[in-house]
């Protein structure tokens, strides 16, 4: 009987181990994207994947979230700055996957523009 101790005993590091490297995943349950885009003043953002682009107009700063399954689709993001601004004018974009920013871009000048997308981030 002392030697089915040892074997239970040689048993539990192994499941231990197995159990360690299981509860570290390389890739979360479920996908989040964050598109953002920043304007010193007004700029207006084209957003989507290809195909299908929306454009919303925004002042200082816009973002959009997706999870799930979308979230691993091709998007991109073009941000313009105001036509009619000054040249000191600056916009940006940014992409986020899981809270950790994989992309950055930025551009200046009265209709500065700037393009960050997602892919061959998944």
């Amino acid at each position: 009987m002392s030697s089915g101790g040892k074997t239970t005993t040689d048993s539990k590091p192994t499941t231990t181990g197995t159990n360690t490297s299981q509860a570290a995943p390389t890739k979360p349950a479920e996908e989040k994207v964050e598109l953002q885009a920043t304007a010193t003043g007004k700029g207006s953002v084209d957003w989507g994947e290809v195909g299908s682009t929306h454009t919303e107009n925004f002042t200082k700063t816009w973002s959009k979230t997706i999870t799930g399954e979308e979230a691993e689709k091709g998007y991109t993001l073009i941000v313009d700055g105001d036509l009619t601004g000054s040249d000191s004018q600056e916009v940006s974009c940014s992409v986020l996957v899981n809270g950790v920013q994989k992309s950055h871009k930025t551009g200046s000048g009265a209709g500065g523009s700037a393009m960050c997308d997602t892919s061959g981030l998944f």
